[in-house]
């Protein structure tokens, strides 16, 4: 072990001598590399490329190059995944008190103001950078506001133009959907929001995939921040995702997704505003370089679209080679199986260009090239026949894509084409894909897969590298549930079958909730599909005397339990209790208004209810079921601090202080972070003490 320890220190120390004999940039830095403020916002072959392509028209040309000069506008949207507290949290927004401490008030132009192509007034955009905001003493309320709410889940932090891609997915709760390049999440948790329904309640299933296993942890952060149990988090490359199955009528078939979210890798030069980097690297040859990946994604996400199906194909880049061309070539390897849509009337408000129906084609050199047939022989692996324009474009309808500019509403830039699915196969596939209608339908137990399936499942779990604990589903005698439904009355049209844990040694520690959708794509695939995540965490073992059950409920879980909930153990407060309660770490049982109620209660957890009605909420009534334990003689609330934040501004408490407070604790943790050569990302929740079991 100290062996271990003193080669990893000389090695570090190596790594330091190295950074210091680098050239230093103007601002001072050691590691070769250039500051933002450093950097020309300039590159002829980016500006040649693009007046070649015909994209902006030449009275735009200097706007749209103004534009890109300029810092990126913020941007926030409130997640809809409890919509009365969505609407409560925006009529906040909307306030004069509000509006009136964010920003300098002599400056009008970089005032809140919400994105009119938006559904339901849920987005909003300030003209400043998220750099300027975070330095600005100014908007200092507002930085602290949106910090506490995105950890708490009720705001995502968002570039407005990624918005668009889910809101034309056109999602329907019960739908069954693939997010084929997923992190980090902020796509992903639009299309969970999507299938809730306004109590919290989910159905349908939202498989979010990306090949980084490092970042698939990022997703398993957004599903936590919503509460979902409807997403599975998986880890595959998007160009060969194996197939999933399903059970129908005791035969196993593969599983076709009702919506499809392929948002791909690409060069970004859209997001030229904020990532400054493009102004140095890019070049033509990238663009062609990533179309072939591109499209082979495309490809295997109108596989696993079932008939009637849309597939959103999206990216950030404005390059026709990595969108119009892609997604010309695979409407004609799918010989009418598929089709673009018109959606140009779902965003009323959005303003963007239609997609082209030709375009040119580059070397590295900048040399235009009309056909394939004049591609020399060093440049035949990089571009290839698909990056043409095709003589059938008008006839593919590529006018129906849409492709957002910069300078059109101050955004990023961004492309997007909605595709339905015409037929149950494509012209590729092969009947092999299709399992045997003998074939055991019961994946999940290995005495029943064939010796062949064996093989290849080993095959795989080797390729894969499995390492992550399996989903085992609970059953009506399983001992831990009948403790936790006795002592919590949980009714008995609970779907318990739904409850998963994922200790396969010991005690469980946790027990999680899929819904029906979700859980089926874990039994019918959870051998072959490399599953990292899913299910939203509702009970946590408390090894507690007080607890005979031996399980403590969860905030997290309660939109999903609060319905089955025996009112036994839930007693309605009013507001004035709860900011008292939420505002300290003990609340004597004698504070409260109609105190008996709360002493009847036994010791241990317990779910607190706070109501107002429409006139207190500005329009829109509120439910707000928090969980809690109950000691001898007082009650704690038994959620993180920054949700408590959250519960008291819905309750109509002045919380610029907690915010300012929870503020200089990020910054605590993350300059300690930085010292230990770590980074916290901006989004990344403080972790909390773990709250004691007894008050």
């Amino acid at each position: 072990m100290s062996s271990d320890v003193s080669h990893k220190k000389r090695k570090r120390f190596k790594r330091g001598k190295q950074r210091k004999s680098k050239e230093e940039s103007t601002d001072g830095r050691r590691d070769g590399h250039k500051s933002y403020s450093d950097i020309v916002k300039d590159n002829k072959d980016y500006e040649l490329y693009y007046k070649t392509q015909d994209i902006i028209s030449e009275s735009e040309w200097q706007t749209f190059m103004s534009c890109l000069r300029e810092p990126l506008p913020s941007a926030f949207r409130l997640t809809s995944y409890c919509k009365s507290q969505t609407i409560a949290l925006r009529n906040i927004i909307e306030s004069d008190e509000f509006n009136g401490s964010v920003g300098d008030k002599s400056d009008t132009m970089n005032g809140l103001t919400c994105i009119d192509w938006y559904p339901n007034r849920f987005a909003w955009n300030i003209n400043i950078s998220r750099v300027e905001i975070r330095k600005s003493q100014s908007f200092r309320i507002l930085q602290n506001f949106l910090i506490s709410e995105t950890d708490s889940g009720y705001i995502s932090r968002q570039e407005a133009v990624s918005m668009i891609p889910a809101l034309l997915m056109d999602i329907k709760p019960g739908h069954r959907v693939l997010d084929m390049c997923a992190a980090p999440g902020s796509k992903t948790a639009q299309i969970i929001e999507m299938l809730h329904s306004e109590d919290g309640s989910s159905d349908g299933a939202v498989v979010a995939n990306d090949v980084d296993n490092k970042r698939c942890y990022m997703l398993v952060h957004q599903s936590k921040r919503l509460h979902s149990c409807s997403t599975l988090i998986t880890n595959h490359d998007a160009g060969g995702m194996p197939n999933f199955y399903d059970t129908v009528d005791g035969q196993r078939v593969v599983l076709k997704f009702d919506r499809i979210l392929c948002d791909v890798p690409c060069t970004g030069d859209g997001t030229i505003r904020k990532n400054y980097d493009v102004w140095i690297k890019w070049n033509v040859a990238n663009g062609n370089n990533f179309h072939g990946i591109q499209l082979r994604i495309a490809k295997r996400g109108l596989e696993m679209l079932k008939k009637d199906g849309i597939l959103v194909y999206s990216t950030c880049s404005l390059n026709p080679i990595e969108d119009e061309a892609v997604i010309a070539s695979l409407l004609n390897l799918s010989e009418g199986g598929a089709q673009l849509e018109d959606v140009s009337t779902v965003l009323p408000n959005l303003k963007y260009k239609k997609g082209l129906e030709k375009w040119k084609v580059m070397t590295r050199e900048m040399v235009c090239i009309e056909s394939v047939d004049e591609v020399q022989e060093k440049y035949k692996s990089q571009i290839r026949e698909s990056l043409f324009s095709p003589k059938n474009a008008k006839e593919l309808n590529l006018n129906r894509c849409l492709r957002v500019l910069p300078h059109l509403q101050n955004t990023g830039g961004f492309f997007v084409a909605v595709i339905r699915k015409t037929v149950d196969s494509l012209p590729w596939e092969s009947s092999a894909q299709t399992p045997a209608p003998n074939e055991s339908t019961e994946v999940s137990k290995p005495e029943d897969t064939q010796k062949g399936d064996t093989y290849r499942q080993k095959k795989k779990r080797k390729i894969y590298g499995y390492k992550e604990d399996p989903f085992i589903f609970l059953d009506n005698t399983d001992s831990d549930w009948i403790k936790i439904k006795d002592y919590y009355g949980i009714n008995d049209s609970f779907p318990f079958e739904q409850l998963v844990h994922r200790c396969s040694v010991g005690k469980k520690r946790n027990i999680y909730f899929l819904t029906d959708a979700a859980k089926r794509v874990v039994v019918n695939n959870q051998k072959d599909i490399k599953l990292i995540n899913g299910g939203v965490r509702l009970f946590s073992r408390s090894d507690d005397k007080v607890n005979p059950c031996g399980y403590r409920l969860t905030q997290e879980g309660l939109p999903s339990l609060f319905p089955y909930l025996n009112k036994e153990h839930v007693v309605e407060i009013e507001a004035k209790d709860a900011k008292q309660l939420l505002s300290s770490d003990n609340m004597a049982l004698d504070l409260f208004t109609g105190s008996e109620r709360l002493k009847e209660l036994n010791s241990g957890c317990c779910v607190l209810v706070i109501k107002r009605d429409a006139q207190q909420t500005n329009g829109f009534p509120l439910t707000l079921p928090i969980c809690c334990w109950k000691g001898k003689t007082s009650m704690r609330a038994y959620i993180a601090k920054n949700e408590r934040i959250h519960f008291l501004r819905l309750c109509g408490a002045d919380v610029t202080e907690t915010d300012a407070v929870r503020s200089t604790e990020r910054e605590r943790h993350k300059v300690k972070n930085e010292a230990n050569n770590e980074v916290l990302d901006e989004n990344q929740p403080i972790k909390t003490e773990t709250i004691e079991s007894q008050t």
